[in-house]
């Protein structure tokens, strides 16, 4: 909880500085876990799920502006199995935090870092999901937004993981990455 307090904090003191509107985004992701042994690369099933939360669009004359986010999204993957597909649910809180070029008032595109706090999951044979993943992860965030009026935002983004999310594996030979497409549909107030 801690943590989601200051991410929070973080975000509302970056918005501060610029002309910001507040809204409310969400639509679906489609993501996947890339599992890495250092010679190959294995994807499970993707999973289809959600992301919901808060967008700090900047307003203004600017070409460049900086719009941080809160989100929870909900990642993972499914896993092929005799008995049929295992889904991993992964509930994250991300902080995107996006440099914009907005070469046009009705367009953009952007990237950035996004820190994200594993804050739930779902159980598999009983046991949490979670507990074989780390708590903290981070991606980076790239994507283009359309503006259409004043109030409303469609996009799509892609979320590369960075860190080995992988809390299993003791010996480090094995590597595991979020990898999350997003379209999503905003609405500024």
């Amino acid at each position: 909880m801690k943590h989601i307090l200051f991410l929070a904090a973080l975000v509302a003191s970056l918005s501060c500085y610029s002309q910001t509107r507040t809204g409310l985004k969400g639509g679906v992701n489609i993501a996947n876990l890339n599992y890495s042994d250092g010679n190959e690369s294995v994807k499970g099933d993707p999973l289809t799920s959600f992301h919901v939360g808060f967008v700090f669009f900047p307003e203004g004359s600017s070409s460049v502006a900086v719009q941080p986010e809160i989100l929870f999204s909900m990642q993972g993957n499914k896993i092929p199995s005799p008995i049929g597909n295992v889904e991993e649910k992964l509930g994250y809180v991300n902080v995107p935090i996006l440099i914009k070029y907005i070469p046009d008032p009705a367009f953009s595109i952007y990237a950035g870092p996004q820190l994200g706090l594993l804050v739930s999951s779902n159980k598999i044979s009983g046991t949490r999901v979670k507990d074989y993943y780390k708590e903290v992860d981070i991606s980076l965030s790239f994507g283009g937004e359309f503006k259409a009026g004043e109030n409303l935002l469609f996009g799509a983004r892609y979320n590369l993981g960075m860190l080995n999310i992988d809390d299993f594996d003791d010996s480090g030979d094995i590597k595991v990455t979020n990898r999350v497409t997003q379209i999503y549909l905003g609405i500024l107030f």
